[in-house]
């Protein structure tokens, strides 16, 4: 049966199987659905880090601020 979602093939260590299988049976899921959900969680992390360092070199004392009525008009 065809699927809409993208396959991706992962191939981990013993130890890493090793904790996906006991988050999912913890968090009663499948191991691919905890998998799933880390990754998630890990790109929004990376997603984080990369506009906190956008924000951090554009800090300064150089900075051109904008007021709050004129950035959302």
């Amino acid at each position: 049966m065809p699927t809409l979602k993208q396959r991706i093939s992962l191939s981990v260590p013993d130890d890493v199987g090793n904790v996906l299988t006991r988050l999912a049976k913890r968090d009663q899921t499948t191991v691919s659905t905890k998998a799933l959900d880390l990754v998630r969680f890990a790109l929004e992390i990376e997603e984080d880090m990369a506009l906190g360092a956008l924000a951090q070199a554009r800090d300064g004392k150089k900075a051109k601020f904008v007021a709050h009525d004129a950035a959302w008009a």
